[in-house]
């Protein structure tokens, strides 16, 4: 063999120098590989491979280690979505004196019954707001689609509610004041991820069928009642006919509520909530809805639930403007303070009848001036109509001529046609302050006066009243002066009385008792008048 093949086998790929190469290199990498795996036993383990748990009673004896450990593990996101609502059995918690009642549940905080013992109908029962009538529970409270509350008492007039759903903690406590029938309420939202608020409370009431009078307003009803910055809505409510659904937009006062009594939502909140309405003619719904349009980890809300009669004192210290609740009409600053005095008038006589009394006789004496003026005005214009007839017949051809010659003549004697109609115009307002407070007070409603009336918030059982005032609307027209009356007005304002009469038959006879003594009087002022000589 010569030199070239020996060169040619010792440059082969199996020669003695590649092979000693090659063995280095493998127990160089399985060397690492040893070592590497004892020192981080996780790190080559293939994808897919389940490694176990390493035995939590040999690793941790009081069985601490696991928990933390989970903790550790767990990324960010995973801490914070970790809390998930749980399933929570029903619950209730009832609040019971000898003059009220409720009943709270876990479904959305709501409030399942509420029972005013103290109040009755006009059938002796008790006043109740009962959910099961209207399959909606009274103020429940939905949070982003979340309403299960966890239950407890805090103290004999303080209530919590916690929700733990997905991202969220919401605690509800609601504290309540039974001398003025109303639940504060403070709502804390907390997300762990920012988001926007979508916040329900709603409320609902049985549409009732209510009694009208034939010819003036009606004082029985039922309204939904909304107070937003620009104005007042009230919508009144009918057995049977239904309203469609209405947007109010911001609104600060939400309410349904009937003539002596009420449930209300008062906001306490930076966030001003929207209130809708809507009514199917037996049932009408309020839902009262704090959302927002900017996403945030936390909210406060606040309001006041009101659930009691309509009296201005416990309306006003609850809420200032809530008070408006109570529809006074256009003249309710001359019917409160006429209110105001009544009430001043019962605190002495102990009795709401014989207020009505009194008051009316200190208006009638406010007002003789009035009157006065008014019937020695309509006696003057009485006195001069025969020469006016003159004047008629003597310039019947010059009807220019006749308006200046009658001018004259009044001005003459200083009588004026107006004079007489002004005073009684200046009365109307009064009166018709009179009629809205005396038969939208709480301060009437079951109150007897003596005898057969029993309830002066409700019409006069026998017609007495209304037929006495009837009467005596009959004797004042008789004395009333008929100044320049055709036959025709003359029996026209003779039919009055009838009319009158009519109309009281439905009114409360609270409002009757005044109107009776109102005519009285005026007839004997009128008297009074009349026994005077004209000057």
């Amino acid at each position: 063999m010569n030199n070239d093949d020996e060169n040619q086998k010792g440059n082969g790929f199996f020669d003695k120098n590649t092979i000693i190469a090659v063995v280095l290199s493998f127990a160089v990498f399985f060397g690492w590989q040893m070592f590497m795996a004892k020192k981080y036993p996780q790190v080559l383990v293939e994808p897919g491979t389940v490694v176990k748990p390493v035995d939590s009673k040999i690793a941790t004896p009081d069985n601490s280690a696991p928990a933390e450990t989970a903790k550790q593990s767990a990324s960010p996101d995973a801490a914070k979505t970790s809390a998930v609502q749980k399933k929570i059995e029903p619950q209730s918690i009832v609040y019971s004196t000898d003059k009220l009642e409720l009943h709270f549940v876990n479904t959305g905080f709501g409030i399942q019954k509420i029972s005013l013992k103290e109040f009755s109908d006009r059938e002796g029962k008790t006043i109740e707001y009962d959910s099961a009538k209207v399959a909606e529970l009274l103020m429940a409270t939905n949070i982003n689609g979340q309403n299960e509350f966890d239950v407890r008492r805090i103290s004999d007039t303080e209530f919590e509610g916690t929700l733990v759903a997905q991202g969220m903690r919401v605690t509800k406590r609601l504290t309540l004041n039974p001398n003025l029938y109303t639940l504060k309420t403070n709502i804390k939202i907390q997300f762990d991820d920012a988001q926007k608020l979508q916040l329900t409370n709603s409320f609902s009431g049985l549409v009732e069928k209510v009694d009208k009078t034939l010819f003036l307003p009606a004082y029985e009803h039922q309204e939904l009642f909304v107070s937003t910055p620009e104005t007042i809505h009230r919508e009144f409510l009918e057995l049977d006919k239904a309203l469609a659904p209405v947007d109010y937009g911001s609104s600060q006062i939400a309410s349904f509520n009937g003539q002596y009594f009420a449930l209300a939502t008062v906001n306490a909140s930076d966030i001003l909530p929207t209130v809708n309405t809507v009514s199917d003619g037996k049932i009408a719904k309020m839902n009262v809805v704090y959302q927002t349009s900017e996403a945030k980890n936390n909210f406060d809300i606040n309001y006041d639930f009101y659930f009691g009669p309509k009296k201005m004192e416990l309306l006003s210290a609850v809420h200032e403007p809530l008070k408006e609740l109570i529809d006074y009409g256009m003249f309710a600053f001359i019917g409160r303070p006429l209110l105001a005095v009544m009430k001043i008038i019962f605190s002495v006589f102990s009795n709401w009848g014989i207020a009505i009394i009194l008051l009316t006789i200190l208006v009638k004496t406010l007002l003789f001036p009035l009157h006065m003026y008014s019937i020695k005005s309509m006696k003057k214009m009485q006195k001069i109509q025969p020469r006016l007839k003159e004047l008629k017949e003597k310039y019947k051809s010059d009807p220019a001529r006749m308006n200046q010659e009658t001018l004259s003549l009044m001005k003459t004697e200083k009588a004026n046609p107006l004079s007489g109609c002004l005073p009684a115009l200046m009365q109307i307002p009064i009166f018709i302050a009179l009629y809205s407070m005396l038969g939208k007070s709480f301060e009437l409603y079951k109150e007897p006066f003596f005898l057969w009336i029993h309830d002066l918030s409700t019409k006069d059982p026998y017609f007495v009243l209304p037929i006495l005032a009837g009467a005596v609307f009959f004797i004042q027209q008789k004395l009333t002066p008929t100044v320049g009356m055709d036959p025709a007005q003359a029996k026209v304002m003779l039919f009055m009385p009838v009319m009158i009469t009519a109309f009281m038959l439905t009114v409360p006879s609270g409002l009757a008792l005044y109107m009776f003594v109102n005519a009285l009087f005026s007839v004997f002022q009128q008297l009074i008048v009349m026994r005077e000589k004209t000057t």
